[in-house]
This record gives C-alpha cells, structure tokens and sequence, in this order.
C-alpha cells in the first residue's frame, strides 16, 4: 500500500543481512499493546458467543460425548480439563499430549474451582473450558494483529486477517473442550517472537524453546515445529553453512524424529491404525485433500450429517467439492483471489521472503503428513489455519483496500454460512440435550473402551447433510465413498 514500507518493514528478522545488534528485544510494551488487547478481548467475546451457539453447554452432545464435531474428543476432554477424578486412559495418551495434562489440566481445574463459586459443578465445567479455550485462541488472534501492526499496517488492516480466523470453518475446532485452541495461539505466539526485529539474542531463543515445548507437549506431532523455528533462527542469526552440511543436519534431524515415531506406529496398534498411506495408495485423492487443505479449514462446505442409534457425527470424511453451497463458493473464490495474491506479494518482498517460505513449509508438512498419518483430515486443520492467515497477513498491507476489502467480505459470508448450517445441523439432531451423561459416554463412546478418535466410531449410515432450511430447501445427498 505504501512503498516506503518496503524499506522500513519491521519483520526482517528472518533476514540474515537485517543488521541490527544482537539480543535487542523490542519493548514489551507498546502504543500497539493496548490496541491487540483490545482485539484479545472482543475475540475472547466471539470465540465464547460462537461455543455457546456450537452447543457447548452442560449436558449437550458435544460436551458429553467424543467424535460429534469431525472427530473431536470433546467430551472426554472436557473431563481431563475440569474433573480432578479423572485420569488419562492409557500411558499412550499422556505421551501424545503431556502439557495438556502437566500444563493445561491445572489451569482448567483452578478455573472450575473458581467459577464453582459461583455454579453448578456442570456449568463451572463448561465455564472454565470455554475460558481456556477461547482464551488461547484469542491470544492468538491479538498476536496476529500485533504483527500486522508491528509492519506498519493501519488498524483496519490488521483486523482483516484478524476476522478471518475468527470466523474459519476450524474455528468449530478451536471452540470445543479440546487442545486445537492452546496449540493455535502458541503457534501464533511464536511465530510473533520468531519475527522479532534484530538478530535472535538470548531471551529471544528461551521463549522460543519455552513455547517450542509447550507446542510440541499439547500435541506431540508437532514437536517438529521446532526443527521448523531452529532452521528460522539459524538464518535469521546469518549462519553460513554449505548447502550439503545443511541437507545432512535436516537430514539427521529428520532420522531422529521419524524412527521413534515409525517405530510407535509399527508396534502400537492404536497409534499404527491412524495410518492412512492415502498419499501413497490414492495420489490423486490425496492432491484433493491437499487443495481441501487450503480452503475448506477458512471456508468448509456442508458436512455430512451420519445418525447412528439416534447420535449425531457431523464429519467432512470423504472430502467432497460438491458439498459446498452458492454462498460458500462464492467465499472460496474469494479466498483463493486474496492468499495467491498475499503469497505472491509476500515472496517477492525480500523483508517477508523467509518468513513466507517458513510458513508455507510448516503448511506443506501438514498437507502432507495428514495425508498419510489420521482419520479426520479436517480435524488437524487448527494446527496450519494460522499460518494460512499469517500469510495473508504478510502481503494484505501492500493490497490495495479497494480489491482486499471485498474478497475479506465475501470470504467472511462464505464462512457464516458454514458455520450457521453446522449449528443448525446440532440443533436438528435427535439429542442435541440429552440430559444427563451416560455412563458409557462419559470418557470415550467406544465398544473397545479406548479413548481416541477412531474412525468409524458410531457410524453405521449415512443419510446426507443438512442444508439449513434458512437458506436453501434441505436436499438429501447419499454419503459415498468418492470424491467429487
């Protein structure tokens, strides 16, 4: 927007040649500070009007029971976060998420005895997930509009991206008792301090490995973010290797993470049944997921709608294109116009190069790997929404506002649609409440007493999605196992 921006760009600090003096933070306290708190708050306010309206409530479907939302454990998640009388079922799961119970579990525990003051058991359960949740995520939406802020973008410029992950179809995700939110907002969280002005000093590099492990504890498949932030460092700090030396330690780094991890998918059968292989087997099934990937977690088609004995699962399993109303093509279109032109403005910037090529590799790695590791392929989208918007928000201040601001329009009603029809859809269901918790439902709802997300789980049929009636008459579609 500004051509003088591209000589005064605050976010060189992926940038070896960027010439400032060594360990020099920024201060912590900024004009901008009190205007990204201001965007935590109101998100904080939408994150939580958005749960409530998805039914997150006492005794609902989803907070009783797992795999109603895409495969989310929320029910059994919510008790880990409030309920001191549960523990993790298996060593196996306190492995994959440790700083969910070390971290998270005791936060969500001082939370419940605190809104306990005020009531019912239930409802301080519920009050204290959702203030954890929503809290983290709305970190991450004030991180991200600091960031724009710290370039130099005007306020209006940086809520843009602001509102688009606010209203992102993965924002269901984000708003259920689960881990999406705090893996999310961390992420964003480092990112903000990776971009640092100046080279990476001391402090910098410990707040990055601080939340580098919180990152990789809340969900261990992460744990390769790191990798991804030691690589930025090393070249925001000017190391000069050879090219072959740097292949090799990625290399070995690489080794050293996906041989432990084969080893567990080979020899645990509960981690090994997540393997899909679908890159491998159906190449061209796995590029429609990678394309899904990039626009259905920001704007999502209706999902489908599975009943079975009188419970609800909404799921995007099998991706299907033609899924996707007038409306939310038209937020599709939208999207795609707005990231091409941000990708492109923001690789030829040599100030935003790096950490574009960062973010569209941190991408790249999660298309790929959920295209041959998991069930749900949508149910991982918290982990790279952030880094699609945080794209947008590298190129969308050298956008004219006359082309931005109509795209961000119609992708934001794209996305009220989808989000309005899936809360809809769980309030059409059978047992949208169902009074009192089950005994089997409490924990995980499956045969085999395992807690995960397996598919399959409670699925016998399909009966086709539900198109809100608001909106357009309700069209029975057959679930079926293609693409198209």
């Amino acid at each position: 927007m500004n051509e003088q921006r591209l000589q005064n760009d605050a976010i060189p600090a992926l940038d070896s040649n960027a010439g400032s003096r060594p360990g020099r933070v920024a201060p912590p306290w900024t004009p901008g500070t009190v205007e990204a708190l201001a965007v935590l708050a109101a998100a904080f306010a939408v994150y939580v009007l958005l749960s409530r309206y998805l039914l997150v409530s006492p005794d609902t479907a989803v907070t009783v029971r797992n795999n109603v939302l895409f495969e989310a454990d929320s029910g059994v998640r919510l008790r880990y976060l409030t309920d001191p009388g549960i523990a993790p079922a298996s060593r196996l799961e306190f492995l994959q998420h440790p700083a969910f119970f070390l971290v998270w579990r005791p936060v969500g525990l001082l939370f419940t005895n605190l809104f306990g003051l005020v009531a019912s058991t239930a409802q301080a359960q519920v009050l204290a997930a959702q203030t954890l949740v929503c809290g983290s995520a709305a970190a991450g939406s004030a991180f991200l509009f600091a960031m724009t802020r710290r370039r130099g973008g005007s306020r209006f410029e940086a809520l843009l991206p602001v509102v688009l992950l606010t209203f992102a179809t993965s924002t269901v995700l984000v708003v259920v008792p689960e881990h999406w939110a705090m893996a999310q907002g961390l992420m964003l969280a480092a990112f903000y301090v990776l971009t640092q002005p100046g080279r990476p000093g001391r402090r910098r590099v410990l707040t990055l490995g601080v939340l580098c492990a919180l990152i990789a504890g809340t969900t261990v498949t992460n744990a390769l973010f790191g990798l991804f932030v030691l690589v930025a460092l090393a070249v925001a700090a000017g190391v000069r290797m050879p090219g072959r030396r740097v292949l090799a330690a990625l290399a070995i780094a690489g080794l050293a993470v996906a041989i432990p991890a084969a080893w567990i998918m080979v020899q645990l059968p509960h981690v090994g049944g997540f393997l899909n292989m679908r890159l491998v087997e159906a190449p061209l099934s796995a590029a429609a997921y990678m394309v899904f990937g990039v626009a259905g977690p920001i704007v999502g088609p209706v999902p489908w709608e599975s009943i079975a004995r009188q419970r609800l699962v909404l799921s995007y399993e099998p991706v299907s294109f033609g899924m996707y109303l007038p409306l939310q093509w038209l937020g599709v279109v939208a999207w795609t116009l707005l990231l091409g032109a941000c990708v492109w403005l923001a690789v030829r910037d040599r100030t935003t190069r790096w950490p574009a090529a960062f973010l569209m590799a941190w991408i790249g790695f999660n298309l790929v790997f959920h295209n041959l590791w998991g069930d749900e392929f949508f149910l991982y989208s918290p982990h790279w929404v952030w880094a699609l918007l945080t794209l947008v928000m590298l190129g969308i201040g050298r956008l004219r506002l006359r082309f931005a601001v109509p795209l961000v329009a119609f992708i934001v009603i794209g996305q009220i649609t989808t989000l309005l029809t899936i809360g809809d859809m769980l309030r059409q269901a059978p047992d949208p409440y169902i009074g009192e918790p089950e005994s089997a439902a409490v924990g995980a709802v499956m045969p085999s007493g395992t807690v995960g997300h397996k598919p399959g789980v409670d699925v016998e049929s399909g009966i086709g999605p539900y198109i809100a009636t608001t909106l357009w008459p309700r069209v029975p579609v057959r679930r079926n196992a293609g693409l198209t």
